[in-house]
């Protein structure tokens, strides 16, 4: 959903950088739209090499993109393959999308808490009940958690290693 709505976002950047003739009038090389285009970016450097294009190959390109991008972002993390941006002439889309894969990493964190969270509680819950962590992640199901999960980014049981604190383990 969220990307959904960066879609719906990005066309709507494109018909306005089109609504104007003044913008589009020299193509990339418009002074109003090159203005225009560094506000968007923060003012951060000059506006990416590539060419306007027209409004219709704009949008059927961002269409194709975001296409490819929610697809891929639906999948497993372990599953995904980068979706190219700079691989496109279209300056519109090297300004616009970079930032995307930035937002995907950080979705895939908010999942890896929200799959670790737990077995962290569960940890604590254990050692309170205990006196002491467990040996495995093993033991914390079905009592504390209903299954050990699995990594979401490796796909592999989650790492744990209990270190006895009364030994000198370095």
């Amino acid at each position: 959903l969220p990307y959904e709505g960066e879609r719906v976002f990005s066309k709507d950047m494109v018909c306005w950088v089109f609504s104007d003739p003044a913008f589009v009038r020299f193509g990339k090389y418009s002074p109003a739209l090159r203005r225009a285009l560094a506000g968007m970016m923060g003012g951060s450097g000059p506006v990416p090499d590539g060419r306007l294009g027209g409004l219709d190959e704009n949008v059927a390109a961002f269409d194709a993109f975001y296409d490819a991008f929610i697809a891929e972002a639906a999948l497993p993390r372990l599953q995904r393959k980068p979706v190219a941006v700079v691989d496109h002439d279209l300056a519109l889309l090297k300004i616009l999308l970079p930032a995307l894969e930035k937002s995907l990493r950080s979705s895939d964190q908010v999942e890896i808490d929200r799959v670790a969270m737990p077995l962290l509680f569960a940890l604590e819950r254990y050692r309170l009940e205990k006196g002491a962590y467990p040996a495995t992640l093993a033991e914390l199901a079905p009592k504390w958690v209903p299954e050990v999960p699995l990594d979401p980014w490796s796909g592999k049981a989650f790492g744990y290693r209990f270190l006895d604190a009364s030994k000198d383990e370095q």
